[in-house]
C-alpha cells in the first residue's frame, strides 16, 4: 500500500445542468468523504441551471469555497445541454496532474481520492474507467467515472464536441485514450460505483436535438432493418437506415455513415424533403396520416407514445455511435482541432474567466 503521505493533485470535475436535486445529494456526501485527502479541489461547473443552484451553492457551500475545496464555475452561454463540451470545460479549467470525471448523479465512496492517488502512483501508463464491456451493467449510471492526467486528456483533444447528447461520448474519449497509446484500467469495487437511479426521460431532458422532434415515420424492411424519418420543430429532418444491433448495448447503427439532413415542408397532402446536396423527395400522405413513396412503399407515423419516446431516445445516441464509429474506422486519436472547452465562466460568482 502505498503511503497516504504522497500525495497528488486531484480534480473532481462536476458538471450539472437542472440537476440541483441530485446535486443537493451528492456533492456534500462526496466532499465529506474525501476530506482527508489534503491536496483535492472539487470543481463545480453550473452550465446555466435555471434550478436555483448558484443560490443553494451560495447558501450551502460558501464554507468549501472560502477555503479552497469547492470551485464554483458558472457559464451562461449554453442554452441545452452539452455533455461534451461542458466536461472539456470543467477538465481544462482543473489544475495540471489527475482530473476525475463525477457526474452529478453520482457518489464517489469513502476515500475514492485516496484510491485514485495510490491508482496513479503505481499505473502511471494509463487511465481509470469503469468496465463497459462487463457483463455486469450495475453500474452503467457511473460510466462516466473517468480518470486521467490532464496532460493526456489534452493530448487526445478531450471529449469529442460534435457529441452533444447522451451516448458513447465516454465510450469514444476512452478508446481514444487507448490508441494514443494508454492503458485502460478498470474500477469494480461497489464502495466507488453508487449513483441515483432515474429515468432516461430524466437523464435526457436538457437535450438539444431530442426535445425538438416533432413527428417520427418508420419503414420496416426486414427484422434487421428499418428506415427512419425524424422531423424536427425547425423543418428540418434527419433520416437514415437503422440496422439491428450488433454491440451489448442494444442500440441499433446506422448504414449510413451519418444521417442524410435537409428541409422538410407538407404541401398538397405531401411530405417534401429536400435533402442537402441531394434529389428533392415526395411521399403522399395518407388518410391515416402515414406516407406513401415509390411502388407504395409505406412509412408509418409512430404514435404509440412508449415507441415514440425510444425512438427520441436513441437519436442522440445513434448520432454520437456514428461518430464514434467512424473514429474506430480512421483510427483517430486527437478530436477538436485545437479548441474545445471554449467559453465565458464566472468563477466563485464574480471573476470573469474566458476559456480559448
Amino acid at each position: 500500500m502505498i503511503s497516504r503521505k504522497t500525495y497528488q493533485k486531484i480534480t473532481f470535475c462536476t458538471v450539472c445542468m437542472n440537476r440541483l436535486h441530485h446535486l443537493k445529494k451528492t456533492l456534500p456526501e462526496n466532499i465529506r468523504q474525501n476530506k482527508k485527502y489534503s491536496d483535492l479541489q472539487h470543481i463545480l461547473l453550473d452550465y446555466n441551471s435555471t434550478d436555483g443552484m448558484e443560490k443553494w451553492v451560495q447558501e450551502n457551500l460558501q464554507d468549501h469555497i472560502n477555503n479552497g475545496r469547492v470551485i464554483y464555475y458558472k457559464t451562461g452561454e449554453s442554452e441545452s445541454f452539452h455533455r461534451s463540451h461542458s466536461r472539456n470545460m470543467a477538465f481544462r479549467l482543473a489544475e495540471e496532474s489527475i482530473v476525475c470525471n463525477i457526474d452529478a448523479d453520482n457518489y464517489t465512496g469513502e476515500d475514492f481520492a485516496f484510491y485514485l492517488n495510490e491508482h496513479f502512483i503505481v499505473h502511471r501508463d494509463g487511465y481509470l474507467a469503469v468496465d463497459y464491456n462487463a457483463d455486469d451493467k450495475r453500474f452503467k449510471d457511473s460510466y462516466g467515472r473517468i480518470a486521467c492526467f490532464k496532460k493526456d486528456f489534452l493530448a487526445v483533444g478531450g471529449y469529442d464536441e460534435r457529441m452533444s447528447g447522451y451516448g458513447y461520448e465516454d465510450i469514444d474519449f476512452c478508446e481514444r485514450l487507448s490508441r494514443y497509446g494508454l492503458k485502460q484500467y478498470h474500477i469494480t469495487s461497489d464502495l466507488y460505483l453508487r449513483s441515483i437511479s432515474h429515468s432516461h426521460q430524466e437523464r435526457q431532458a436538457n437535450e438539444p436535438r431530442a426535445n425538438q422532434i416533432q413527428i417520427i415515420y418508420i419503414q420496416f424492411i426486414n427484422p434487421f432493418k428499418s428506415h427512419v424519418i425524424y422531423l424536427f420543430n425547425d423543418q428540418t429532418f434527419s433520416m437514415a437506415t437503422l440496422l439491428d444491433s450488433q454491440e451489448g448495448f442494444g442500440i441499433p447503427s446506422l448504414e449510413e455513415k451519418g444521417w442524410i439532413n435537409g428541409l422538410w415542408k407538407t404541401t398538397d397532402e405531401q411530405l417534401v424533403l429536400k435533402p442537402d446536396n441531394q434529389r428533392t423527395k415526395s411521399l403522399n400522405i395518407t388518410s391515416e396520416r402515414h406516407l406513401l413513396y415509390a411502388r407504395k412503399n409505406t412509412f408509418y407515423r409512430i404514435t404509440d407514445d412508449g415507441f415514440q419516446k425510444e425512438l427520441k431516445r436513441i437519436y442522440p445516441i445513434l448520432t454520437n455511435h456514428q461518430h464514434y464509429l467512424n473514429n474506430i474506422k480512421r483510427n483517430v486519436i486527437k478530436v477538436n482541432s485545437e479548441k474545445f472547452g471554449c467559453g465565458t465562466v464566472f468563477r466563485n460568482f464574480k471573476e470573469k474567466i474566458r476559456i480559448n
